[in-house]
């Protein structure tokens, strides 16, 4: 008999903390509402546009693209959401030692995401199915929190490695 371990044991330590998702389908008769959150949002566009701003920037956000919104900032509708607009979205808090950190960004030896704000998405299939995964999940009870963490990654990798066309 082997004295060899057979189970892996891993740290799952995420510095990004997934909260909820959701597919949000317009029916043509509001506008999003104005408010402040707490949490980051990514916001991916499958159909239509997104008519938003932050703070005093505003943003058209068409099929294909994403858009992070940062907490503590005002966000609301700059026009009324057509009827077509379809759009996931993914609420998530980070580590306060893991954005931002000019000491962390300027390492060589630590991965570093720079996300812009506003993004198209060349492969927008894949960002798809990792907010299908998380919803799928969620509606069932079987999202893990670590899966979470790991999908909300994966999606913010993907607004990352999408090259502009």
């Amino acid at each position: 008999m082997s004295n060899q371990p057979s189970i892996l044991h891993l740290n799952m330590i995420s510095p990004i903390k997934a909260q909820n998702a959701g597919l949000f389908v317009s029916r043509g008769l509001a506008r999003h509402p104005t408010r402040t959150i707490d949490s980051h949002e990514l916001i991916f566009v499958k159909e239509g546009c997104l008519s938003i701003h932050e703070e005093d920037r505003e943003f058209e956000v068409h099929a294909g693209q994403t858009l992070h919104l940062w907490p503590g900032r005002v966000h609301g509708g700059t026009k009324p959401m057509p009827k077509d607009l379809r759009f996931y979205w993914v609420h998530f808090t980070l580590d306060e030692n893991s954005a931002n950190d000019d000491a962390f960004a300027s390492s060589p030896y630590i991965p570093f995401l720079r996300m812009p704000q506003h993004k198209t998405i060349n492969q927008a299939e894949r960002i798809e199915r990792l907010f299908r995964i998380f919803l799928d999940d969620q509606e069932t009870g079987a999202l893990h929190a670590y899966a979470a963490n790991l999908l909300v990654t994966l999606m913010l990798v993907e607004v990352v490695r999408s090259r502009e066309v």
